[in-house]
């Protein structure tokens, strides 16, 4: 829990620019982790780890395509 703990606070006090690429790469390295962690657990576990995978990957998509200039 501490990597999206972290992610959202360092959401709320880094540039955008690096907010972006930090978004990115801790989300990517949190669905690798969990990938790994649901591997021969309880099927209560799994559910949620896949919950949390989904999430993650949502994270990723949506720093990956969000607008790198605001709107005019």
């Amino acid at each position: 829990m501490a990597v999206p703990s972290t992610m959202i606070a360092l959401s709320l006090v880094l540039p955008p620019r690096i907010n972006r690429w930090v978004n990115i790469i801790l989300g990517a390295v949190y669905t690798l982790i969990m990938m790994a962690a649901i591997q021969n657990s309880w099927n209560f576990y799994v559910f949620f780890g896949f919950v949390e995978i989904a999430l993650t990957i949502s994270i990723v998509w949506c720093a990956w395509t969000w607008p790198r200039e605001p709107a005019h």
